[in-house]
């Protein structure tokens, strides 16, 4: 979290791993506060990608998820 956090104050942070091996895959889901300070780590992590034992982790925004895309349609 240490890393993500050199940017702005993490909200929430959710490392992936593989179900078999229990490694860290090269991707997270990192929560900031607002859209400017995600923004702001997001082009700075771009500018120097950020390596976890010599992987790169890559970042991009996510779809903002609503309960409305949760509703089953019949």
């Amino acid at each position: 979290m240490e890393i993500f956090s050199q940017f702005a104050q993490v909200k929430d942070i959710r490392m992936i791993r593989d179900k078999i091996t229990a490694e860290l895959k090269d991707f997270a889901f990192v929560e900031y506060f607002t859209i400017e300070e995600a923004s702001y780590a997001m082009n700075q992590i771009k500018k120097n990608p950020i390596k976890v034992k010599n992987q790169i982790i890559y970042c991009t925004f996510s779809k903002i998820r609503r309960p409305e895309d949760f509703k089953v349609k019949l």
